[in-house]
């Protein structure tokens, strides 16, 4: 850290005119490093809608449509929000679906690392079948695994 500060000052030639800067700089870093998170700060009006439910509304457009299906125009429609305000919570089409697949993940999908888990053969594949026939049997679930085509979608852009 004060390799870095001695850098700015190096940086700027006249170490009197920096003092300012680098104590604000010095505050800055020390203030952020003895926190257990970051604060993001956002500058405007807070958002008027939930980022939660504007992802699940973005996760099903990509269950039902696939990536290459979904479009803008789908997701801004499902997610209840203009195209501004969704590129500014939520960043890219990719973006977006990769929030979605970690959230498919962390949800829909925990039953795999609960089965996973089990001391046994017997319970690990228990637990496996139990949870992909509860998965798959959920009427409120579009078809198929979105997981899947999450790979899918991977594949095909690590080969582009």
């Amino acid at each position: 850290m004060s390799e870095l500060l001695d850098l700015s000052f190096q940086m700027c030639g006249a170490r009197n005119s920096c003092i300012f800067f680098n104590l604000s700089f010095q505050k800055c870093v020390k203030s952020r490093m003895n926190t257990s998170t970051a604060v993001d700060v956002r500058m405007g009006r807070p958002r008027g809608f939930d980022e939660d439910a504007a992802l699940e509304a973005a996760m099903r457009v990509f269950w039902e449509k696939s990536y290459e299906g979904a479009t803008i125009a789908d997701l801004t429609e499902a997610m209840g929000i203009n195209r501004s305000s969704m590129y500014a919570a939520f960043g890219d089409k990719e973006s977006i679906f990769r929030r979605v697949m970690e959230r498919y993940r962390a949800g829909r999908m925990t039953y795999i690392g609960q089965a996973l888990a089990q001391p046994s053969l017997r319970e690990v594949v228990a637990g496996l079948i139990h949870g992909t026939a509860e998965f798959l049997s959920t009427p409120d679930n579009p078809r198929g695994c979105l997981l899947i085509q999450g790979h899918w979608h991977a594949a095909r852009m690590q080969n582009k």
